[in-house]
């Protein structure tokens, strides 16, 4: 996991991408492609593996990680792509490429049910082991 961050509103798994170039969204696909230019000024073509399976994998781990030390919460997450030479093409919902949008995607996230500090601190404890 590239970042855990807990807060009065939730848990959150942000899933850091630095992938440069144009990237071909679509999450119903496995795959992404990816559209690059070279060193030399050549186009080329890669592809990377859909990071929203990713994330929803990584908030599964979390969730049975801390369900089995009794901790029951919801998580929730978003995949930043960091790079500033990256381009989302057909951005899907909890996709971000600006550090603006992941701070307020957190900052203005509304929990299903309200979320306790004690159970915040049940979460900050298990984490910080």
């Amino acid at each position: 996991m590239d970042h855990v961050v807990v807060g009065n509103n939730g848990v959150f798994i942000v899933l850091d991408r630095s992938v440069k170039g144009v990237v071909h969204c679509d999450e119903y696909e496995k795959r992404w492609t990816i559209d690059k230019t070279g060193r030399q000024g050549g186009s080329y073509t890669s592809s990377m593996g859909n990071p929203l399976n990713q994330l929803k994998w990584q908030i599964h781990t979390l969730a049975k990680y801390l369900k089995d030390n009794g901790i029951n919460i919801w998580i929730d997450g978003c995949v930043f792509f960091s790079n500033a030479d990256s381009d989302l093409v057909n951005k899907p919902s909890g996709c971000f490429d600006s550090d603006r949008e992941v701070v307020s995607f957190i900052m203005n996230y509304s929990p299903k049910k309200n979320i306790n500090p004690q159970m915040i601190n049940r979460v900050k404890d298990h984490l910080a082991v």
